[in-house]
């Protein structure tokens, strides 16, 4: 469903009970909740990702287009304690990308449909490595807890 076309009147009860409809349709807009709340994720092996989208490989569909998402580590509290990884330069750089989210709108982009950056999280055509460039976390698709 496409909420960006439907008006719900003064007196309908979405309105009076002050509901929000879900954002259904991809918008520029995004932020990185994980980077606003201070948040990580370590997976049951030690290794630290910045978020939940980048503790394992899987795959989804963004407007039926199946994208393989890979996991993203930058450190292991097994190795280093956990400040160390969350001071390290290279988690900090990426943490400062995701803050002013620094990634192309990829389904915004009129060559979506030919660009092979869209098959995987890898990397994007801005040079980002992996991209967040379609995370659906940052465009409120998936909540976060």
């Amino acid at each position: 469903m496409d909420d960006t076309q439907l008006n719900h009147g003064k007196d309908t009860i979405l309105v009076n009970v002050l509901a929000k409809m879900p954002y259904m349709k991809i918008r520029t807009d995004r932020q990185c909740k994980f980077v606003e709340d201070n948040a990580a994720a370590v997976t049951y092996r030690g290794e630290v990702a910045p978020c939940y989208a980048l503790m394992h490989a899987y795959h989804c569909y963004i407007y039926g287009r199946k994208k393989e998402i890979l996991p993203f580590y930058l450190g292991n509290v097994n190795e280093s304690s956990l400040g160390e990884i969350l001071t390290d330069p290279a988690y900090v750089n990426f943490r400062s990308k995701l803050k002013d989210f620094k990634f192309p709108s990829c389904t915004d982009c009129k060559y979506v449909d030919g660009c092979s950056y869209t098959d995987t999280n890898e990397s994007d055509c801005w040079g980002n490595n992996p991209s967040c460039a379609e995370c659906l976390w940052s465009r409120r698709l998936i909540a976060c807890p």
